[in-house]
């Protein structure tokens, strides 16, 4: 890492020289906001987009080649214990804020990794970190291998193996949360040997992040949520 500073409390910046060419990396640690349970689906898209909006706009002066979001960056604070309510707002905010996220990629010519839960065609629900491109593409979506037993009990399926893609500055693969305690998934990456790893997560992990690094070589980009305090 040539540079890492903390800004304004909220994220962390920097950059990373892979192979000849330097990369800046913008990662967010940042609690959700707090929006009552019964406030209707369609103002909680608008609020979150409105969140996320004022946040990244204070990175951009950066130029970042690369902006990576916790996971289920786009949920409030609290919905997480109430799935009747979390997923009726994912059935309504459909792909919306991944729209916006894909023109924010496309307008500032970033990478951006955005990590969200939403319903598939057969009705059950994923976890998912998406890469989206300069050009406002989606280019890769990995599904968490191993989600929780609560995200299990209600609908969450689980991923099938790693995701790695290519990038103008290597390749890049990912992992959410509770990956992270997974030796098989890690071993498999190390064996593709990715360029840089991307963890979106709810929690730290510790010293597990360090191994994740150290075991497969690679830079280790790390966006976990700030939890309610």
């Amino acid at each position: 890492m040539k540079r890492v500073s903390l800004f304004l409390a909220f994220l962390l910046w920097g950059a990373v020289v892979m192979g000849k060419k330097e990369v800046t990396v913008a990662t967010f640690s940042v609690e959700p906001p707090l929006i009552p349970l019964n406030t209707d689906p369609e103002v909680i898209v608008s609020k979150m987009i409105g969140f996320w909006q004022e946040r990244i706009e204070q990175v951009l002066p950066d130029r970042p080649d690369l902006i990576v979001l916790p996971e289920a960056c786009d949920r409030p604070a609290d919905f997480a214990a109430h799935w009747d309510i979390e997923k009726r707002y994912y059935e309504v905010r459909g792909d919306r804020i991944l729209k916006y996220f894909q023109s924010v990629a496309k307008k500032n010519r970033c990478y951006l990794v955005y990590s969200y839960k939403h319903k598939v065609e057969d009705g059950s629900f994923r976890n998912s970190s998406v890469m989206i491109d300069r050009s406002g593409q989606v280019i890769g979506v990995y599904n968490k291998n191993y989600p929780t037993i609560g995200e299990m009990k209600r609908g969450v399926k689980a991923g099938k193996g790693p995701v790695v893609v290519e990038t103008d500055f290597g390749k890049v693969g990912f992992l959410i949360c509770f990956d992270l305690l997974f030796e098989d998934l890690r071993d498999t990456y190390a064996a593709l040997k990715p360029d840089m790893l991307i963890f979106s997560a709810r929690y730290h992990g510790g010293i597990m992040q360090s191994t994740w690094a150290y075991t497969t070589r690679s830079w280790f980009v790390s966006s976990v949520e700030d939890p309610p305090r």
